[in-house]
Formats: C-alpha cells, sequence, structure tokens
C-alpha cells in the first residue's frame, strides 16, 4: 500500500515555473506567520494555493500540511531557549488533537466522492464549498470574538487571561506553570485537543489559528506562550494528518518543496518581529490576519455561486 502511495505521489509533481515561484512567496508568507503568531499559515495557505494559483483544494491542503510542518519545525528551534513553549500543555492537548486530526483527513476523503451540488443553477464540487464555507465561518468567529475582547478591554475591562473554560473542575486535574489558577481539567483540554484537530485534519490547516485562540481564551495562557505551546501541537498534528495524505497518494512533493523554501525566508522575519510585540499589539495583528483571509475565502464563495467561471481559477 505504502509502495503504491509513493508512485501516486509522484504523478501529482507537474507545475509550470510561474506557479513554483508563487508557491515559494506564499509559503513565506504564511511562514513569516508562524514565527510571528504560532499558527502554522496554513488557514491562508490552503485559500491562497487554491484562489491564487488555482491548485484543487484537495491536491492543496495536503501540500499545506507538510508546509506547516515544516515551517512549524523551524519556528521551534527559533524560539528554543526563549521560555515561551510549555511542552507539559501542548502534550496533553496534543494527545486529542492527534486522533482528531486522522478522523478529520478520513472525513476529507470521504467529500472527495460526494456528488456536486447545484446553487444557483450553477454546479459546485461538494469538498470544495464545503470546506470554503467552514474556512469562512471559522474565520469570521474567532477575529470576531477577538476584537470584541479587546475592545472590551480598552476601556478598563478585565482582560481573559484565566480562561472561559479554567474554573470547570471535572477531574482529574493537572497543574501547569504559567496559568492563573495553575490546575486544568486534564478531560477537558483532551476534548479541546479533539474537537480542533478533527477540524484541522478536515481543513489542512494545521490548526494553528484554531489551537492559538483556544490556548488563549479557553485555556488562559497568555499570548507568547500559547504561540510556542501552538508550534508544538500544530509541527506534530500536522505531521501525523500528512501521513494519511501520503498513504492515500494525495501529496504534492514538489509544490511542497516550493512551500518549505519559502519557509526557510518567512520563519527567520516573523520570529524576530513577534519577539518585540506586547500581548495587546499581537491579538490586534493576529485579528487583521484572519480578517484579511475570511475575505478572501468569501470573495471565492461568492465568485463560485454567483460570478463567471472564468473569473477565478477554480
Amino acid at each position: 500500500m505504502i509502495i503504491r502511495a509513493v508512485d501516486d505521489v509522484r504523478l501529482t509533481m507537474n507545475h509550470d515555473i510561474i506557479t513554483l515561484v508563487g508557491a515559494v512567496i506564499i509559503g513565506a508568507a504564511a511562514s513569516a506567520l508562524t514565527g510571528l503568531f504560532g499558527v502554522g499559515g496554513g488557514f491562508l495557505l490552503t485559500p491562497m494555493l487554491h484562489i491564487v494559483l488555482g491548485i484543487p483544494i484537495e491536491q492543496a491542503a495536503p501540500a499545506s500540511l507538510a508546509g506547516v510542518a515544516m515551517s512549524c519545525m523551524l519556528g521551534i528551534y527559533k524560539r528554543k531557549g526563549t521560555g515561551h513553549i510549555d511542552y507539559k500543555l501542548a502534550g496533553v492537548i496534543l494527545c486529542g488533537s492527534l486522533t482528531g486530526v486522522l478522523l478529520g483527513a478520513g472525513i476529507l476523503q470521504w467529500l472527495s466522492d460526494v456528488e456536486p451540488l447545484t446553487i444557483n443553477r450553477r454546479e459546485l464540487r461538494t469538498v470544495q464549498f464545503i470546506l470554503l464555507c467552514i474556512f469562512a465561518i471559522l474565520l469570521m468567529v474567532i477575529s470576531g470574538w477577538i476584537i470584541y475582547e479587546l475592545r472590551r478591554t480598552r476601556g478598563g475591562g478585565t482582560d481573559i487571561q484565566t480562561g472561559l473554560l479554567s474554573h470547570v473542575r471535572l477531574p482529574p486535574m493537572l497543574s501547569y506553570n504559567g496559568l492563573t489558577p495553575p490546575e486544568r481539567s486534564l478531560v477537558i483540554l483532551l476534548a479541546i485537543g479533539l474537537a480542533l484537530g478533527i477540524l484541522a485534519g478536515l481543513l489542512g490547516i494545521g490548526g494553528g489559528v484554531l489551537f492559538l485562540p483556544a490556548l488563549i481564551y479557553l485555556v488562559g495562557q497568555q499570548p507568547q506562550r500559547a504561540a510556542g505551546a501552538s508550534l508544538v501541537i500544530v509541527a506534530l498534528t500536522a505531521i501525523t494528518g500528512l501521513v494519511g495524505f501520503i498513504i492515500g497518494g494525495s501529496l504534492d512533493i514538489l509544490l511542497w518543496l516550493a512551500l518549505a523554501i519559502g519557509s526557510l525566508i518567512g520563519v527567520p522575519l516573523g520570529v524576530r518581529i513577534g519577539k518585540s510585540l506586547h500581548d495587546r499589539c499581537f491579538k490586534q495583528y493576529f485579528a487583521f490576519v484572519i480578517l484579511a483571509a475570511a475575505a478572501m475565502v468569501m470573495l471565492k464563495i461568492m465568485l463560485l455561486i454567483f460570478g463567471s467561471a472564468e473569473a477565478m481559477p477554480t
């Protein structure tokens, strides 16, 4: 099975030079976010590869996961010695997310075989439409919550640092340095990891755009420490999800190499900028990036439903 999968992977290595150069540029931009926010950048990689370069989303998703894994490993290396990575907390959430990401990757494979949808008298590929809609909803909800929290605390309100789920006392309870209060429910942390892992595997985004706000607002970590823990979770989650795509024969090696080259440029730049940001600026910039990504995905959905088939590659 594995030998057959490798043969299938080789068949996908067919791109012109413009596409590969574009992938390097997109990889550099997305991996700069990895160094800056610890989010992997997959939430931008998948839609940008699909929308800007016209790569099919089921081909863009596994390549994005491979790029995310590469950039996160570089980000972890660049952050070593900063004290921003809580390996214990990251490991607990990772236990749930590894199971979830495999389930999500399996759902994506199933959706690829679903019959097309007809909307506004236009035939749309089901997997493409569903994933784009999920992208848009998630990005708008996350950015909306961050903006709301920033506006609420601007006038002197109490910042949410303890975490919305920090007071759930479902045993067993574990203690973590850097959290207030330090105890967190093991069951709740595993459930967060499982739910976010499913979405990460389904969307091919690595999960950083989900894990970072979850660590800040649900668990209660400080933003810089949340970015470090997110890097560890996203790196191993992406690698796990990638295994499923490789076995399924859907990883584009040449596209991934272009993204990897871009990450060598973007990650060091992002880490350098991220070290100089205080918490409020960190959250503001993160919200703006997510809003930009949501707008891009919404544009694609509108073009699919109402626009010309030639208006943007599909």
